[in-house]
């Protein structure tokens, strides 16, 4: 059996990785800017539009249990992951609009 060494860095078998996804994407009729990747997209990316339930009723003034009333009655959408609850801040100003 031959041995493989590969003596590449990694962000150039990234880089490579990357160019053969968008070629796939592109061929399948997917939109491939989903995989480009910069500092800029990671700042402006959708964890940072995260709140918390209490930052939530900060934002809407008013408090934690009346959060949960509405919550229930669908004004606002609650994601959560694992344990972690949390809110849209661009919905919850949507909400608040209507």
């Amino acid at each position: 059996m031959a041995e493989i060494i590969i003596s590449s860095s990694s962000k150039e078998i990234t880089k490579i990785i990357r160019k053969e996804l968008q070629i796939l994407f592109r061929e399948n009729g997917f939109d491939s800017r989903v995989l480009n990747d910069n500092k800029e997209n990671r700042k402006n990316s959708l964890p940072k539009e995260r709140v918390s339930q209490l930052e939530a009723c900060k934002i809407i003034g008013i408090s934690l249990p009346t959060l949960y009333k509405e919550i229930r009655r669908g004004k606002f959408k609650q994601y959560s992951v694992g344990r972690n609850k949390y809110l849209l801040r661009s919905e919850i100003i949507e909400a608040l609009k209507k």
